[in-house]
């Protein structure tokens, strides 16, 4: 069972992630740079939300714990 921080975290990075793909997938008939920009936006958010997820998964004693080995604790978001 991981933290609520994780959960949390997770959730975040997911909901930036589908937003990444919303804009990537759509906006066609606007305006180039402003298209360009909202996704350029989108990806550098959808990163820095991974990157709290996994930096907190590597520092909090519980999401490590679970019974597990450090090494088996996954530290890497799903692949979609």
């Amino acid at each position: 069972m991981a933290c609520k921080e994780h959960d949390r975290l997770k959730n975040d990075w997911q909901e930036k992630e589908r937003e990444s793909c919303r804009l990537s997938m759509s906006n066609y008939g606007r305006s180039i740079n402003r298209t360009l920009a909202e996704r350029d936006s989108a990806n550098t958010q959808r990163i820095i939300a991974e990157t709290l997820w996994m930096n907190h998964i590597k520092s909090c004693a519980i999401c490590q714990s679970e019974g597990k080995k450090s090494w088996e604790v996954d530290k890497h978001p799903p692949n979609y």
